[in-house]
């Protein structure tokens, strides 16, 4: 008995599904900076206590050092200064990373 062909197309769902989604977290507010925050989102200048949360570690770290752009700034800077990285050096860099 002959089998049926069935053409299954296999792909992503949604090239969303692997992007880093946020994780949820628990954290404890003075009643002070929580009545702030549900303020700013009653009046619809942030849409959640979330946002304002994620606003104010991105202003922190920006403020105190760490800057998302950094490392890429820095792997520009040492492209200009020492030339691009050969495909031995990236190979290289992919071992101590990620292991052989």
């Amino acid at each position: 008995m002959a089998q049926p062909m069935i053409q299954l197309e296999l792909g992503r769902y949604d090239a969303s599904m692997d992007e880093p989604r946020p994780r949820r977290v628990t954290v404890t507010l003075s009643p002070e900076r929580l009545e702030r925050a549900r303020k700013r989102v009653e009046w619809g200048k942030i849409p959640s206590i979330s946002a304002w949360v994620e606003e104010a570690l991105v202003h922190h770290e920006g403020q105190f050092g760490w800057d998302p752009h950094a490392l890429q700034d820095l792997l520009d800077e040492l492209d200009r200064e020492y030339g691009p990285a050969t495909e031995e050096e990236k190979a290289w860099a992919q071992r101590v990373l990620y292991g052989p």
